[in-house]
């Protein structure tokens, strides 16, 4: 636990520690992509709104209850455990899980399904409204279970929904916590009951949508930039998600603004740049420059996919990973 901690701990304070870069409208995602990859220590708004939604309060909250449910269950304290994983699924809407902690949420509702039998088939359809795509785990839930939810799988339907062409305004949505490109013409799928959508943007702040399916496709989501004004005087909208956060804003001909604050960090700036250039983005930048850089966003990126990894282990090591501990109670109910 206290390696998870730190793990979450020093991931946060990473991606605090990078500086904010805003698109204005102006400015075509092709460009905008290019400075983000030349430049590593820039981050998008939609990496940010996704790397503070899984550092939030509540997803240290959920996975005390789990843990809590997980003990009374295996120490066969049947109706305590019952009402901890319901405190579990309770969360499912309220934020924007990574995928571990989405597996928690699951596993929740297959140990119900299999805790309360009269009300089973119910707490497997919404095991499957939540993530149709995560499976109960045949070594640890009874084969009946398992079957039941198979079956189940077949069976449940989920409404296509082609947004409306406002929607390509924005580049990904969040699908209970599941990232997804928004394309043209391709339609997502949801859950006739409940989902939480979120529309996420380089330029536009974000919306947030918890509903039925229905609603979600009747839904008229505002389109307000994130940024405004100029490149010499840009105006950042207040937001509480960046708020505390370094920012620059993107404006045609590759300028940055305000231009007070220096793009480079300090062992790649230029000693001297011409007056009349951008502090970053002027096409006379160097090929060797570009290619430090470049190196030192594959190092970079290299980093943080090792530190995920060991991240995603250590917590299914401690809530989900098979153990000679975690069998059924002697007085098993369910299946």
């Amino acid at each position: 636990m206290k390696l998870t901690c730190f793990f979450l701990i020093f991931v946060f304070s990473n991606s605090q520690a990078k500086t904010l870069l805003v698109r204005s409208g102006e400015v075509s995602p092709e460009v905008y992509e290019s400075h983000l990859h030349t430049y590593p220590h820039l981050q998008s708004p939609v990496q940010l709104y996704i790397a503070q939604s899984q550092t939030q309060k509540i997803n240290k909250q959920m996975e005390k209850l789990f843990v809590l449910a997980k003990k009374n269950f295996l120490q066969s304290e049947l109706t305590t455990a019952t009402e901890h994983y319901k405190s579990v699924v309770q969360l499912s809407y309220e934020n924007d899980w990574s995928e571990t902690l989405s597996s928690l949420i699951s596993h929740s509702y297959f140990r119900l399904a299999q805790l309360e039998k009269e009300q089973s088939e119910n707490w497997l359809k919404q095991a499957l409204a939540f993530a149709p795509d995560t499976a109960p785990n045949p070594h640890i839930f009874p084969p009946p279970l398992v079957q039941k939810w198979r079956v189940l799988k077949k069976q449940v339907q989920f409404l296509p929904w082609t947004p409306d062409w406002d929607f390509h305004l924005y580049q990904w949505v969040l699908i209970n916590g599941r990232k997804q490109p928004i394309i043209p013409g391709t339609p997502l799928l949801l859950a006739k009951t409940q989902n939480r959508v979120v529309l996420l943007s380089d330029f536009l702040q974000p919306q947030i949508k918890v509903g039925a399916g229905e609603d979600i496709m009747s839904w008229k989501p505002n389109f307000t930039p994130l940024v405004t004004g100029s490149c010499e005087n840009p105006q950042f909208v207040s937001e509480q998600w960046f708020d505390q956060t370094k920012k620059l804003a993107l404006f045609k001909d590759s300028c940055v603004g305000p231009k007070s604050l220096n793009l480079l960090p300090e062992k790649t700036r230029e000693a001297e740049l011409p007056s009349s250039m951008t502090p970053a983005f002027s096409a006379n930048t160097t090929a060797s420059k570009t290619s430090e850089l470049k190196k030192s966003w594959i190092k970079n990126k290299w980093l943080w996919i090792s530190l995920a990894t060991v991240g995603t282990y250590l917590i299914y090591d401690q809530h989900l990973r098979p153990s000679e501990r975690e069998v059924i109670p002697s007085h098993q109910t369910g299946f």
